[in-house]
């Protein structure tokens, strides 16, 4: 039976993984770095949209305001799709580096940009489900005190 070891070792001097190992990591750090590059354009288009609700909303009554309100909902959408496009895009850039120059300390810190991606969108998945569950609670008690 093999062992980790038998294929993967690190040193001070480099990266030692087998050859099938680096095509794979380089092929993962193409595709996140697409996918952060992705997410950055997104968040764009997505900040583009806000800025346009915004002032259209300004300029009309009624249907405005709730033009402007959805504007600020993506705007502050926008703002936190940043971070796990940077991470993505960060992600990439060290893993890539770390095996196209043998670097230990990229690949550490390309890990460790994953890891901050992952927490987030842990965290994030954590409130939104939260929310969801408040919004069925708040729904019930609502639908209750009126007598469904």
């Amino acid at each position: 039976m093999e062992t980790l070891d038998q294929h993967v070792n690190s040193s001070d001097s480099g990266i030692k993984v087998s050859q099938d190992a680096k095509s794979n990591f380089i092929t993962i750090g193409k595709w996140t770095r697409f996918l952060g590059v992705m997410g950055f354009i997104s968040v764009g288009l997505l900040g583009i949209a806000a800025l346009f609700m915004i002032i259209v909303g300004g300029s009309s009554s009624y249907v405005g305001e709730q033009m402007m309100f959805l504007g600020l909902i993506y705007l502050i959408m926008a703002g936190i799709y940043v971070f796990p496009a940077l991470y993505l895009v960060r992600t990439a850039n060290h893993l890539l580096e770390a095996f196209e120059r043998d670097k230990v300390a990229s690949f550490e810190m390309g890990v460790e940009n994953l890891k901050s991606f992952f927490k987030f969108v842990g965290i994030f998945t954590i409130v939104v489900m939260s929310m969801y569950v408040l919004i069925l609670l708040f729904a019930m008690v609502a639908g209750a005190s009126r007598g469904f």
